[in-house]
């Protein structure tokens, strides 16, 4: 997706920043790269003066509460907006709580620019690995796995450098990256055996034992192929 729109829709934002930057992206990401999402705020005849200022047609107003964005990066569902600004930058309170469709929810252009600039330039070009019968859709980069598992278990790139230390992690490295004169394949893990052992870990990397809700949660969000082929081991389900 070459194009963005000036106010872009949850879809057409994470449609541009994967083709950008090649990682997934959902709204509880957004959210959490501190993006504002946007709404518009109708004309409302009874309401007073100072929120509209004359603005009959209504203005886009931002979502500038933490508890309000919060609760969207957690439920997903509606948006509840309690604290907005006026039209002239004011900061508003809403009682009761407004209720805003996700498909309402907009982002501005220049916001998610400024967020691929502070992102890590991306990795030199990236090598065809051959074709052995691995389903690459059932794997994952290291940088995936951080993202899905490490707020939770304090993961990061270091985990990765000395894989003789943790045996399980090594056993779920299903492609061995490879690297010389500017091309890289990168190595790729297989999320279910990563997030059974951050469940059960046996290595002192792991912080914080993984809880199997929070595992089951993050596997679906993150990996919905992956997940959908161990579904049958979801407790959520039971």
């Amino acid at each position: 997706m070459d194009y963005l729109p000036k106010l872009a829709t949850i879809e057409q934002a994470c449609a541009w920043l994967h083709a950008k930057t090649g990682g997934i992206w959902i709204l509880a990401r957004l959210l959490e790269m501190g993006l504002t999402p946007w709404f518009w705020l109708d004309y409302t005849p009874t309401a007073p003066s100072k929120i509209f200022n004359g603005r009959f047609e209504g203005y886009l107003a931002p979502m500038v509460f933490a508890g309000d964005t919060h609760r969207l990066e957690a439920d997903g569902a509606d948006a509840l907006v309690n604290i907005t600004r006026t039209s002239e930058g004011e900061l508003l309170k809403i009682e009761p709580g407004m209720r805003v469709p996700l498909s309402e929810l907009r982002f501005k252009r220049e916001d998610l620019q400024n967020i691929v600039e502070t992102l890590p330039q991306p990795a030199p070009e990236v090598a065809a690995i051959p074709d052995r019968g691995i389903d690459l859709g059932m794997l994952a980069t290291r940088e995936e796995l951080i993202e899905a598992f490490g707020r939770f278990v304090g993961m990061d790139m270091s985990w990765f450098d000395n894989l003789e230390d943790t045996p399980k992690l090594k056993a779920a490295r299903k492609v061995k990256g490879q690297g010389g004169r500017g091309r890289t394949t990168v190595p790729l893990f297989c999320p279910y055996e990563v997030m059974q052992w951050l469940m059960s870990p046996t290595s002192r990397k792991v912080r914080r034992q993984l809880g199997d809700l929070t595992a089951w949660q993050q596997l679906e969000r993150y990996f919905p192929k992956v997940y959908a082929a161990y579904s049958v081991g979801d407790p959520r389900t039971d």
